[in-house]
C-alpha cells in the first residue's frame, strides 16, 4: 500500500494523472462505468473518515535531523492535506461520471420511450381505461372544488370582477372623494354649515362634485366667512368675546324690519340684513393682516395616510354601487 501512497499522493505527474478522469468517449455508458469501477478501486485505499489514516512511512526523521524538524513537521502536514485533496477530489469525479451515467439512461429511456408512444405500444388496453377514468375523475372533483367554492365565496367573487370589468374599462360612473369610504362604506359626512338648513345639519357632500356645489352655496360662504372675521378679530383678543358678539349681531341682523311706504313703494317686511348682505359685511371688516402674528396655530391631530391597493379597490367597487349618494 506503500507504493501506491507514495505514487498517488506524493505530488508526482504519474500520481496526479491517475485520480482524474481518462479522456473517454463521454457519450458511451460502457466505458463511463467502466472509469467509474477504476476510480472506485482507488477510492477504497483512501478513506477520508478513516482513523488513524495511513502514516506517511516514505517520510524518515533521519532524512531531516534536529536541525530541520519544523521541515519534517510541515512535511507530514502537507502528506495528510494531500491525502484529503486525493479522497475529495476521487469522490467529485466519481459523482459527475454517476450523473452523466444517470443523464444517457434517462435519454435513452425516453428515446425508447417515444417510439413506443408513436406506435401505440406504450400503455396496453387496461392501462389506457384507467388513464382515462383516471382523467375524468379529476375533471369531475375539480368542477365540484370549483362549485363549492364559488357558493362559499359568491359575494367576494362578484366583488373582484365588478373592480376587474372598472378597472380595464376605466369607467368612472361617480366622483367619490376616497376620504369619504369608512368600513367599505361611503358616509354622508357632515358640515357645520348646514347647507341652509341650520348650523349642524348634515350635508351632502359625498362626491367631488357635490362638494363644488356646496361650497358656492350661501350659508357655507357666511360660515367662512364667519371663520375668517374670528380669526382677523381674535389677534388682541379673546375668541369668545369675538364669537359673543358675532352672535348678538348676528341675532339683530336676522330681525324683521319694514321696509318700502314711500315714493309709491308698497310697505313690506323683510329680514334686515340677507346672508349675502352679510357675507360682504364682514368681507370689508376685514384688512390685509400677517396672520403669523396673531394666535398660535394648533398642531394638526390627522396625519396624511397611504391609501393601500386593497382600499382602493374598495372606492372602485363602491363607485358602481347603488346609493343614493352617488346617483
Amino acid at each position: 500500500m506503500n507504493s501506491i501512497i507514495n505514487k498517488i499522493i506524493c505530488p508526482t505527474v504519474e500520481g496526479k494523472r491517475q485520480i482524474k478522469i481518462k479522456d473517454i468517449d463521454m457519450s458511451n455508458q460502457k466505458e463511463i462505468i467502466k472509469e467509474i469501477d477504476r476510480l472506485k478501486e482507488f477510492l477504497l485505499k483512501y478513506n477520508k473518515l478513516a482513523d488513524p489514516k495511513p502514516p506517511p512511512t516514505h517520510i524518515d526523521f533521519d532524512d531531516y535531523g534536529n536541525e530541520r524538524r519544523k521541515d519534517y513537521n510541515e512535511a507530514k502536514t502537507q502528506y495528510y492535506k494531500n491525502y484529503m485533496d486525493t479522497c475529495l477530489e476521487l469522490e467529485k469525479n466519481i459523482k459527475n461520471l454517476q450523473g452523466i451515467n444517470t443523464q444517457l439512461c434517462i435519454d435513452e429511456k425516453k428515446e425508447e420511450d417515444d417510439v413506443k408512444i408513436k406506435e401505440g405500444t406504450f400503455y396496453n388496453a387496461d392501462e389506457e381505461e384507467y388513464i382515462k377514468e383516471r382523467e375524468e375523475h379529476l375533471k369531475s372533483l375539480k368542477k365540484l372544488q370549483n362549485e363549492k367554492y364559488y357558493d362559499n365565496n359568491k359575494t367576494k367573487l362578484k366583488k373582484k370582477r365588478v373592480i376587474k370589468k372598472c378597472k380595464t374599462a376605466e369607467q368612472k360612473n361617480v366622483d367619490i372623494d376616497p376620504k369619504m369610504i369608512r368600513n367599505n362604506k361611503l358616509i354622508q359626512p357632515l358640515c357645520v354649515c348646514g347647507g341652509g338648513k341650520g348650523f349642524g345639519a348634515l350635508c351632502n357632500i359625498s362626491s367631488v362634485k357635490s362638494i363644488e356645489k356646496h361650497s358656492n352655496k350661501d350659508s357655507h360662504l357666511l360660515f367662512k366667512s364667519v371663520i375668517k372675521l374670528i380669526h382677523y378679530r381674535r389677534r388682541g383678543k379673546k375668541i369668545k368675546s369675538v364669537i359673543d358678539k358675532i352672535n348678538k349681531d348676528n341675532e339683530r341682523y336676522k330681525k324683521i324690519v319694514r321696509a318700502g311706504g314711500h315714493d309709491g313703494i308698497k310697505s313690506y317686511t323683510k329680514v334686515d340684513k340677507t346672508d349675502k348682505e352679510i357675507i360682504q359685511l364682514y368681507k370689508d371688516y376685514l384688512r390685509p393682516f400677517d396672520e403669523n402674528n396673531a394666535h398660535e396655530p394648533r398642531e394638526p391631530y390627522i396625519t396624511k395616510v397611504e391609501y393601500t391597493d386593497y382600499y382602493q379597490d374598495e372606492v372602485i367597487y363602491i363607485k358602481n354601487l347603488i346609493n343614493p349618494h352617488t346617483k
